[in-house]
Order: structure tokens, then C-alpha cells, then sequence
């Protein structure tokens, strides 16, 4: 009788976000009978843990993944080891290592790719492998309405652990919690599921309330008391001892990225839950064996990864790496750089000290990016006209739940859009990130990215129940771009939250079905310095458990157009026959020059292309006697050219104006000068007169300002102080400048 009450016992493990919305009540109190069998079972130490205690056993896990009928959905092989490794080295503590038994054994069905656990008997029974742990995956999980990320059963029981894709992938330690009640663990606020401990703060009953575990401290129950992973609750025990609970614990109800943390009493009852209560699986000893780990498989070009070697026993280490520098190593945690792009094999063999082999060989296993290498210069427009989002996309999916996907639904142009179901995002985590990133963006000749979209947004809709109210949810949809490679530094160009919803908040999943429903937005990314080369432009998805989310008519146009050049002026030269130019850019993405002359007021004529950051040019190509005019403009790319500089006019090999306006009817003489200089003009023009004489190295000699009222207007200069010399003045009336050469001759 009480086997068949032990069988019913339910473990269900709710993430935190799912009961701060109020969905996620889970399973039941147990009895007191059941938890005084299960305490019974712990109190009984199995014949051999004297033996087995400090051995390492390796226990045998089926991979059971849900999909889609069309085969879509699911994990890789890849990620099961990742998953595997994770697993291993939080459970290192219990001696117990946990591996994968046979292929991958993929369920294409519909059916139960959204799981409800009244299906369990239907969907395992024909599925379960005896003596191993039979792990189940699905894109969602359900007890009647109430969404989980997973559960278990106390031992005895069937050998499964059902869990959710997006709550144990990217990190996520669901499959450690329900590994830990699968070996007797109960969760840190005791026997109940949702209710609160009966432990105190002291500890005086620790051995036999809560948890029954004396390293863990009394925990109220975490859900909705954690922010930061600070215990931010008030609760008292029956003392009235302020709890302080311990939110790293794997087997609390803190949120998934505040731990994961096992205590040594956690460790011993779980090996222990392993030899009496779960030894009939088939696992065997293991004193030997290799793995490795690296911080991140995706890396920029340029960069290097830290390798860390794991094995039991290994006496010797040899890597082999492919596209890496150095491309061996006998150490067991080596750095290895990458210089050039793609996907590289990595494989380890490691030797025990009695001449056992293992080898480890991940193929594809560093992906190296090389931003420059893989970019484009073209426009990107999505209206996302087929099933098939573009290949060229990524989408980063950590916790492999929910994530960017197509929709038929559209705005008017193509067949579909790009969509996330917010409305049915399942996770482990309190917020849930998905970004959708556009192909690398060559920001050669752009002064700037224009971006335009569409999008189509409803808060879910809040509800009073009859204890709590709860607010409308809003998730949020922000536009970010990154220009530097192997950083996480990222500037945002959009983004809303609350503000995001194009129509009011629904009581149900959002479909829109009109363009009234739908909003637009135009931005633009600016480039800020010459050294950005490239930007990725991504989406970024924060999921709440709100409601869906709508993109269309993507278009990402990059703007070629150049400023003029500035200030285009005579340089100083050694040589009298040559003319040297100089002048400013005032733009990043110019990618060169064009320089221009004209004689005696002809025609322009290029004479010169010069490339980006060149803003100086000697033209030694000129003849005595004749005026010469220059201009500059820049260009880039796509055939976008600037408007002109200014003009500089040169005769004699010497600078005599920058006249875009010259002033009429002005007469100066004698020319050359002695001691006086005359200066006529005859316009009806009035204003003040301005005049200034430099020496021809730019030095101000003589500045004189006259007011002219007349329509004819005579000055004389007094030039006895001056020396026998070249001069050049610069007279200004008003809105018009002339430029002059006066020759002084004692």
C-alpha cells in the first residue's frame, strides 16, 4: 500500500517567473506517511557504502527528445553533451557521473511536442529503457493549466524525468533539481511544494523539519521573495527569527541564475538516495575517463580560448588543435589563439598511469567569426515571403525554448513576418532573451545605417482573482548593434517596453488583423568613428510571459553620401614651380579625393585621385604666366561623390585669391608700389570696407576698415614701412572677397 501511495508522489518543479504570474501551482503536499517512508529510506545505510561511498559510478541517462511531426525542434547531439558535462560537474560532489546510453532517441509528434503530464503513461511506456534514467524533453509542459519546467518522482518509481527544452539548455539547472529529488532531495522550504517550511531559523529541529538537512538554512519558500539573488522577504519562523535563506541552492525556488549551489548534506543524501534507493540501475565503475570545457565556442578572429581538461586518473594530456595557434599541447588547460575564420575540431587523448587511452574529439567544436571577412555592403529588405527565415540571419537561442520564428500573418507586403510566442514562452528564467541578428554590415564608405520596420504588440492582460491582482505583462523589443568584435559592448538604437503594445492588452494570444494594428519605426545608426569598420545589427527579445510579437517589412539601407571637403588652401612648397594644396575632410567614410584645376577660367579638369586620409597635393604640372583655379571634392562608394571645396586660385606660382565672390569694379594701383597704394571702387554697394595686407608667408602687416557710402570710393595706403617684397591683400565688402598681389618696390 504504501508503494502505491509513493507512486503518485509528484515532484513538480515550477520556475520562479511562472508563480510570480500566479500559474504556477505545483503538485501536492505529501503525506505523513510518505515523507516517514522516504525519511526511513535515508536512515537505512545500504551494505555496501563503506565500499562504494568514495568510488565513482557512472549511471546511464536516455535522451528522449519531443519534436515536431516535421522533425523540427528538439536538441543536438552536441548540446546533450554540454548538458552532460554541466550535469556531471555540479553532481561531481556525490562521486556519481551520469552518461549517455544508445543514440538519441527522437519523438517527431505534434501531439506531445506541448506536453501535458496526463500523456506521461501513453508517451513513455512505449519509450522507457530499463535501469537507466529515461530523461524526457519538450517544448512545453503542463499539469492540467499549470505551466512547469519539470518533474520528477521519489524513488521507488518509474525512472523518468520530465523536463522542458528551454528551462535545462543555455544553462539552465532544471535537470540538476530533478535529478536531486529523483535521489530523495527535497526542495530547501521543506516537504511541500508550494507551501512554507516548518523549520527554524536555529536550526534545533533541522534534523527532522525542512529539508532534514542541517547545512541548508531554513527557507520560507523563495518564490517571488528574490531579487538580485538577495532574499528581499519578511517572513519570521514560529520564533520569530527573521529567516536567511540561502538563494545559490539548487533545490530552492530562487530564480535559475542565482546558483547553482549543493551543500556536502545534499551531496551525502543524494548518494546515498542512489545506493538505497536507486541501485538497480545499470551503472558501472569509472576511474577513468576525459572531458573538456572552454568559456564560450564562438570567438572573434584574433582572440584565443581557454581550454580546461577534466579527468578522473589522467596522467598526460595530448590536444590537437585544427585552425588554432599552436596547433598541439601537452598541458591540460591550454590557451589557444585563432586567426582566421570557420568551424574547428578539437580532440584530446589523455593516458592513466596504467596505460589506458580515452579519446575526445569534437568536431566543429570553435566557431571563429571573422566580421570583415563575412560582411556585405548591400541593402537588407525582409518581408519574409516563405516559411524559411533567411539563412544569412542568426538567431541566439540559449535557453532553446521559444525564439524569433515565421508567421503567415503579415502587414500587407509578402506572405509573413517575423514572430515570437511570448504568450507561450516556458523557461526556467525570470526574463527570457532571444536576439535575432542580421548579417555583418560593412561600414566601408557609410556614414550611417537608416533602418525601418514594422511591429505588432498586446501586453497580456491582467486579472483579479479572488486573494491577488495581477498586473498587464509587458515584454519588451529592443534594436542594438555592436561594431566591435569579441566584446559585449553594444549601443541601442530602439527600443520599448511598456509602449511597445499597438493595440490594447488581450485576455489571449495576439494575432493582428489589420495595419491598424500594426506601428512603424524608422532609425538610424550613425557611425561615430573611423576605426568602426563593421556593426551587427540585431533584435532583442526580453520575454515576461506576456503576449505575442509581430516584425515586418525589415529594411536596412546603408547612406554612401559624403561631406565636402574644407578649407582647401595653398600649402607651403620649397620650389617656386610647384603648387602644394592642402585641405580638411570633415566625414568618416570618404574613400578618397578628386582634384581638379582650371586655366585662366577654363574648363575643370580631374587631375588627381587620391585616396581617404590623403589632404595634401603637390601639382607640379604648371606654366609661368597663367591664373590657375583648383577644387576638391571626396568620394565613396556606389558612385556617391561630395559637392566641390571652395576654390583657390594661384597665378605667378603664388596665392592670389580664394574669390568664390569677388568684389566689382575694384581697381588697385600703382602696381608695383612704392610708398603709396590707391585703391578704387566703383559699385553702388555700401557697408564697411575691410582691408588687410599679409606677407606671403600669411604674416599680418596692415589692417585698415573703412565705412563706404558713395557709389565710387578712393583710399590711399601709406606703404613707406614696408620692404621691397611680394604682398598679398584681402579686401571685404560685405558678402564679397577679393584677393590681391601687390609688389613693393623701393
Amino acid at each position: 500500500m504504501i508503494k502505491k501511495i509513493l507512486l503518485s508522489l509528484l515532484v513538480l518543479y515550477c520556475s520562479t517567473n511562472f508563480n510570480l504570474l500566479g500559474q504556477g501551482a505545483c503538485g501536492f503536499d505529501p503525506s505523513s506517511k510518505e515523507i516517514a517512508y522516504i525519511d526511513n529510506l535515508m536512515a537505512t545505510k545500504s551494505p555496501f557504502s563503506k565500499t562504494m561511498s568514495g568510488v565513482l559510478v557512472s549511471i546511464p541517462v536516455k535522451f528522449h527528445l519531443i519534436r515536431r511531426s516535421d522533425g523540427t525542434g528538439g536538441m543536438t547531439q552536441e548540446q546533450a553533451d554540454n548538458l552532460l558535462i554541466q550535469v556531471n560537474e555540479f553532481y561531481e560532489c556525490t562521486n556519481m557521473s551520469f552518461k549517455q546510453s544508445g543514440e538519441l532517441n527522437y519523438i517527431d509528434n505534434d501531439e506531445y511536442f506541448d506536453m501535458n503530464s496526463a500523456n506521461e503513461e501513453v508517451l513513455a511506456g512505449g519509450n522507457d529503457v530499463s535501469k537507466v534514467i529515461n530523461l524526457y524533453f519538450f517544448n512545453s509542459l503542463r499539469s492540467g493549466s499549470s505551466p512547469l519546467c519539470g518533474y520528477t518522482r521519489f524513488p521507488p518509481s518509474s525512472d523518468r524525468v520530465f523536463l522542458v527544452y528551454g528551462c535545462v539548455l543555455g544553462g539552465g539547472t532544471t535537470l540538476e533539481h530533478e535529478l536531486g529529488h529523483y535521489f530523495t532531495l527535497f526542495h530547501t522550504h521543506g516537504t511541500t511544494n508550494t507551501g512554507t517550511t516548518d523549520e527554524l531559523v536555529n536550526q534545533s529541529n533541522c534534523a527532522s523539519a525542512g529539508d532534514r538537512l542541517c547545512d541548508t538554512p531554513a527557507d520560507p519558500n523563495l518564490s517571488g521573495q528574490v531579487t538580485n539573488c538577495v532574499y528581499t522577504g519578511t517572513a519570521v519562523d514560529a520564533n520569530g527569527q527573521l529567516y536567511q535563506p540561502d538563494p545559490r541552492n539548487v533545490m530552492s525556488y530562487a530564480p535559475d541564475n542565482c546558483g547553482p549551489y549543493i551543500s556536502t548534506g545534499q551531496c551525502d543524501r543524494a548518494r546515498n538516495g542512489f545506493e538505497n534507493g536507486r541501485s538497480y540501475l545499470s551503472f558501472s565503475f569509472e576511474d577513468f575517463g576525459a572531458n573538456f570545457l572552454v568559456p564560450s565556442q564562438e570567438i572573434c578572429v584574433d582572440n584565443s580560448v581557454s581550454f580546461s581538461g577534466i579527468s578522473f586518473g589522467a596522467s598526460s594530456w595530448s590536444w590537437e588543435f585544427e585552425g588554432g595557434t599552436p596547433a598541439t599541447s601537452t598541458i591540460q588547460n591550454p590557451v589557444i589563439g585563432y586567426n582566421i575564420g570557420g568551424e574547428f575540431t578539437v580532440k584530446l587523448k589523455v593516458t592513466n598511469g596504467s596505460g589506458q587511452e580515452v579519446e575526445v574529439i569534437r568536431e566543429k567544436y570553435i566557431t571563429v567569426t571573422d566580421p570583415l571577412g563575412e560582411s556585405i555592403d548591400s541593402e537588407i529588405n525582409y518581408s519574409f515571403d516563405n516559411a524559411i527565415l533567411p539563412t544569412e540571419v542568426k538567431i541566439e537561442n540559449n535557453d532553446e525554448g521559444v525564439t524569433f520564428e515565421y508567421s503567415p500573418v503579415n502587414n500587407g507586403v509578402g506572405s509573413g513576418s517575423l514572430f515570437i510566442n511570448n504568450f507561450d514562452y516556458n523557461s526556467d528564467a525570470t526574463q527570457n532573451i532571444d536576439q535575432f541578428y542580421f548579417p555583418y554590415l560593412n561600414y566601408e564608405g557609410v556614414s550611417k545605417f537608416d533602418v525601418s520596420f514594422d511591429y505588432a504588440y498586446a501586453p497580456r492582460k491582467g486579472k483579479i482573482t479572488a486573494t491577488e491582482i495581477f498586473l498587464d505583462v509587458y515584454d519588451s523589443l529592443t534594436l542594438r548593434a555592436e561594431t566591435e568584435c569579441g566584446t559585449d559592448k553594444s549601443v541601442t538604437i530602439w527600443g520599448l517596453g511598456k509602449g511597445l503594445e499597438t493595440v490594447v492588452p488581450q485576455d489571449d494570444a495576439f494575432v493582428p488583423s489589420n495595419s491598424s494594428e500594426w506601428k512603424s519605426a524608422n532609425v538610424s545608426l550613425n557611425r561615430k568613428a573611423e576605426s568602426e569598420e563593421f556593426a551587427n545589427i540585431y533584435f532583442t527579445s526580453t520575454s515576461n510571459n506576456g503576449n505575442n510579437l509581430y516584425i515586418d517589412n525589415i529594411v536596412i539601407t546603408p547612406d554612401y553620401s559624403v561631406v565636402a571637403p574644407t578649407n582647401l588652401a595653398r600649402g607651403a612648397s620649397s620650389i617656386d614651380s610647384d603648387v602644394v594644396l592642402r585641405w580638411n575632410h570633415t566625414a568618416f567614410n570618404e574613400l578618397g579625393f578628386v582634384v581638379e584645376r582650371a586655366r585662366d577660367n577654363g574648363a575643370f579638369e580631374k587631375i588627381a585621385e587620391l585616396a581617404k586620409n590623403v589632404t595634401t597635393y603637390t601639382d607640379s604640372n604648371i606654366e609661368s604666366g597663367f591664373e590657375y583655379s583648383y577644387r576638391v571634392r571626396a568620394f565613396s562608394k556606389k558612385d556617391t561623390e561630395s559637392d566641390n571645396s571652395n576654390i583657390l586660385v594661384v597665378s605667378d606660382f603664388k596665392i592670389t585669391g580664394i574669390d568664390k565672390n569677388p568684389i566689382v569694379g575694384l581697381n588697385i594701383f600703382p602696381n608695383p608700389a612704392s610708398n603709396q597704394l590707391n585703391l578704387k571702387i566703383r559699385n553702388s554697394e555700401k557697408g564697411k570696407l575691410d582691408i588687410r595686407i599679409y606677407s606671403i608667408t600669411g604674416q599680418l602687416i596692415k589692417a585698415k576698415q573703412y565705412s563706404k557710402f558713395n557709389d565710387e570710393f578712393d583710399v590711399s595706403l601709406n606703404l613707406e614701412n614696408f620692404k621691397n617684397a611680394i604682398y598679398i591683400m584681402k579686401i571685404t565688402l560685405g558678402d564679397r572677397i577679393s584677393t590681391k598681389k601687390i609688389n613693393v618696390v623701393k
